[in-house]
């Protein structure tokens, strides 16, 4: 219809698209088509958010799974630093009969330090009077 003068609508030298384009843009500015854009507008926005928390939940728990696999791992280490200081006894018939513990580590105290009492001053100590081991503290 480009440069038909028997047209009937607007230019006749505009093509095709350009009258689509300002329909368009006659279209977008009236208020039904503005309310429509905003309702889009907040989908579109949840949609995001909702995929923003997925995505800082994946985040989230691949730490708690690499915390866990770290502390998984200092946890065998710490073991397998307190089994070496215990070694098997062997018996002649070759069975392990019992344990014993190595100078190089420290076997867990079974009592609280505080009332640990030397074994020189056992007598001294009443009973019923507390049992407090003094330290220096330099």
């Amino acid at each position: 219809m480009r440069g038909n003068r028997l047209a009937r609508r607007g230019d006749p030298m505009k093509t095709r698209s350009q009258r689509r384009k300002e329909r368009r843009e006659r279209i977008s500015r009236t208020n039904r088509a503005q309310r429509e854009k905003k309702r889009v507008a907040r989908f579109t926005a949840r949609k995001c958010m909702r995929e923003e928390d997925q995505h800082m939940t994946a985040i989230m728990e691949s730490y708690a799974r690499r915390r866990k696999a770290e502390r998984d791992a200092e946890r065998a280490a710490r073991q397998k630093e307190e089994t070496e200081g215990w070694e098997a006894v062997s018996h002649p018939g070759g069975k392990a009969v019992g344990q014993i513990s190595t100078a190089t580590t420290k076997s867990p105290l079974r009592h609280h330090p505080v009332r640990a009492v030397p074994s020189t001053q056992k007598r001294v100590v009443v009973r019923g009077q507390p049992k407090v081991l003094t330290r220096s503290l330099y």
